[in-house]
C-alpha cells in the first residue's frame, strides 16, 4: 500500500505533488504500484476548490499554514519531489514558499509551459509569469519527452536544470495499443479526427477550411473531439463545421471512457492536429501505434523529434492531405512499438531515482 501522509520519514524517497487529474494519476499510481518499491512514493492531492478523492491518498487544500508546514516538512525529508504539472498558478506560489528546489522535478503537462504567451495580456499575467520564471528557474529537474520544451523552459523561465527525457504516463507507452488482430475496415468513408480539444490552439477553422477544398475525398466525415476547451471557441468550432460539411460534420462534447476512445481512435483514418503548440500527445502516440496517417505542425515540437526518430508524419501547414503507403504505415507501427514501451517508461523513471 502506498505510504499515508503520516508514514515515518524513514520510508519515504519520492512525494508526488498532484492536482488528481483521474485520466492520469490513478494509472501512474498503480505502475509505481507494479514496477518499483511502493513504500518510497507518496502522493499528495492539491486542490483549492472540492476534494478530489484518490484511494489511499491524502487530499490538502494548500491554502492555510498548517498544510503548507506539513508540505515543507515533507519536501525536507525526501530526496525527490515530483510535480505533476505546474497548471495551478496557486500551486506555483506555494511552491515558492517551499525549501530545497533543486530536488524538484517538473513532470511538462503543457499548459504549464505555454501558459507564458499569455503574459502580455494583462498586468495580472505578468506578474503570474515573473513568479512563475522565479520558481521555475529554481528547479533542478524537468521531465518530458521532448527536448525542444526544455528549450523553451530555458528560453522563457530562465529554467537552469537538469533535462530528463521521459515518456511521463502509462497512456503514453503503447504496450496497450497492439491488438492482437488488425481488423481491415472496408467502408469506403475516410474518416478525419481534427484536433484534440476545444482549445483554439488545435486552429480547427484553418483546417476546416483546407478539407473543404480537397477534391481527392468525396465520402468522408469530418469528427472533433471537443470535451473540453473554451466554451465560446466551442461553438463557433460547431457552427463552422456544421456549415462546411453539413452531415459529414460529427462534435464529440461527452468524455469516453480510455477503452471507448482508443476503439474510436482506432476507427480514424486521417488526423489532423493542426496545433501551434505541443498538445495531445496521448492522441498522437495511440494514432502512430495503430498506423493511422498523421499530419502535425513540422515547425514545432513533437513533430521535429518524432521526425528525427524516423516517423512518417504529414505537415499539418501542407496544402495537401493524403494517406501513408503501407509501407509508411509498417515504419511508424515498428517505431512506436520501440520508442514508447512500457520498459522504456519504466527506464526513465529509474534514471529519476526510482527502485
Amino acid at each position: 500500500m502506498l505510504s499515508s501522509i503520516g508514514g515515518t520519514a524513514s520510508k519515504m524517497k519520492f512525494l508526488h505533488i498532484t492536482d488528481g487529474d483521474k485520466k492520469f494519476i490513478p494509472p501512474f499510481i498503480d505502475f509505481i504500484k507494479r514496477n518499483f518499491d511502493e513504500s518510497r512514493h507518496e502522493f499528495i492531492v492539491y486542490s483549492r476548490f472540492k476534494k478530489r478523492k484518490l484511494s489511499g491518498i491524502r487530499f490538502l487544500r494548500l491554502n492555510n499554514l498548517r498544510s503548507l508546514f506539513e508540505v515543507r516538512k515533507k519536501i525536507r525529508d525526501v530526496d525527490g519531489v515530483i510535480l505533476h504539472g505546474l497548471l495551478d498558478f496557486h500551486l506555483v506560489a506555494n511552491l515558492m514558499l517551499m525549501p530545497r528546489k533543486a530536488k524538484f522535478h517538473w513532470l511538462i503537462w503543457g499548459g504549464d509551459l505555454y501558459c507564458y504567451q499569455h503574459r502580455k495580456k494583462s498586468l495580472k499575467n505578468y506578474v503570474r509569469y515573473l513568479i512563475r520564471k522565479l520558481l521555475i528557474k529554481r528547479i533542478g529537474n524537468v521531465g518530458s519527452y521532448f527536448y525542444g520544451e526544455v528549450a523553451l523552459a530555458k528560453d522563457v523561465f530562465g529554467f537552469r536544470g537538469k533535462w530528463e527525457k521521459c515518456l511521463l504516463y502509462t497512456s503514453n507507452a503503447s504496450d496497450a495499443y497492439f491488438p492482437k488482430k488488425r481488423l481491415a475496415s472496408n467502408s469506403t468513408c475516410t474518416r478525419f479526427l481534427v484536433g484534440n480539444s476545444g482549445y483554439e490552439a488545435n486552429n480547427h477553422l484553418l483546417v476546416f477550411q483546407k478539407l473543404h477544398s480537397q477534391k481527392e475525398f468525396r465520402d468522408f466525415k469530418v469528427i472533433c473531439p471537443l470535451a473540453y476547451g473554451n466554451s465560446i471557441y466551442i461553438k463557433e468550432v460547431i457552427a463552422r463545421g456544421n456549415d462546411l460539411f453539413g452531415d459529414k460534420f460529427e462534435a464529440r462534447q461527452s468524455f469516453l471512457p480510455h477503452q471507448d476512445y482508443l476503439n474510436f481512435l482506432q476507427e480514424i483514418d486521417i488526423a489532423i492536429l493542426d496545433s501551434s503548440r505541443q498538445m495531445g500527445f496521448g492522441n498522437i502516440v495511440p494514432l502512430l501505434c495503430f498506423g493511422k496517417t498523421l499530419y502535425l505542425r513540422h515547425d514545432i515540437e513533437p513533430a521535429q523529434t518524432l521526425l528525427k526518430i524516423g516517423f512518417r508524419i504529414g505537415d499539418a501547414k501542407s496544402p495537401l492531405i493524403t494517406k501513408l503507403a503501407p509501407a509508411e504505415v509498417q515504419q511508424n507501427i515498428t517505431l512506436s512499438a520501440r520508442e514508447f514501451s512500457t520498459n522504456n517508461l519504466i527506464s526513465h523513471y529509474k534514471s529519476f531515482g526510482f527502485v
